[in-house]
């Protein structure tokens, strides 16, 4: 081997014999070269992150930031929904309530824009309970009482299984959704979508059973316009004794 083609690195310690090592001169300039470009990819990464770091920062903290407000604004939007939806049925029974004039009080019914303003377009005209040993499920008659069945035009529902005998109560929405304390939900478009239907449709929803003998005494049947507005909002029964024991309970209520 030429002595010019070599580098040797001699390390001499005070006592007993040196330590040496030969290298080619290409493979020494080559680790070199790649010690080099990996400390240089290194002071650049480390001048990146300085220089990003507090943007990102900011960019995470302003993205928190819009997101409580879009919570908030959700919060808000649910809760006067509910609020419009408990006037709209305050003032249908009211406007049942007050006097009509001759020809209405005669037919023994309100007057036609009173039902046009007040009674929702869609009705629950039966439902059926089915508890299994793994999950509760509920189907529902829904039936269009509009006059004119196309001015429904579709919406999101949402089902909430509850149990109030419980301190606090407990809330299982199907589908899955947010629900505040009261067990409302929070976001409308959670729901499934219900499509135009001309006289009567069925929904059916499903979550799993409780455990440890709990059951659900409750179920909720929520419907909002495509829009957010609340459209339905309606409570039914569920037997306790659909949990006791074990197999398939089934039950159906009809409703007036």
């Amino acid at each position: 081997m030429k002595a010019n083609n070599t580098i040797t690195f001699i390390i001499s310690k005070n006592y007993g014999a040196p330590l040496s090592m030969s290298a080619k001169v290409g493979r020494v300039y080559l680790f070199l070269g790649l010690g080099g470009v990996l400390l240089a990819a290194m002071v650049v990464m480390s001048l990146l992150y300085i220089v990003t770091h507090s943007r990102v920062q900011g960019v995470q903290e302003e993205n928190r930031r819009l997101k409580k407000e879009r919570d908030a604004l959700q919060e808000r939007l649910m809760s006067s929904n509910h609020e419009a939806f408990e006037g709209r049925q305050s003032a249908y029974i009211a406007a049942l309530l007050k006097p009509r004039g001759d020809e209405d009080a005669a037919l023994g019914r309100p007057g036609d824009d009173e039902e046009e303003s007040y009674e929702p377009p869609i009705r629950v005209a039966s439902y059926t309970a089915k508890v299994t040993n793994s999950h509760v499920q509920v189907d529902f008659r829904m039936v269009n009482k509009a006059r004119d069945w196309k001015k429904y035009h579709g919406g999101f529902v949402l089902v909430v299984f509850e149990n109030d005998d419980k301190e606090p109560a407990t809330y299982a929405p199907s589908p899955t959704a947010s629900l505040n304390e009261e067990g409302f939900p929070q976001t409308y478009k959670s729901g499934v979508h219900l499509g135009i239907f001309q006289s009567a449709a069925t929904l059916r929803r499903r979550t799993k059973r409780p455990e440890n003998g709990d059951y659900f005494n409750n179920v909720t049947l929520y419907l909002f316009s495509l829009r957010g507005g609340l459209l339905l909002r309606e409570r039914f029964p569920l037997e306790k004794s659909l949990f006791e024991g074990k197999g398939t309970t089934v039950k159906t209520y009809h409703l007036s």
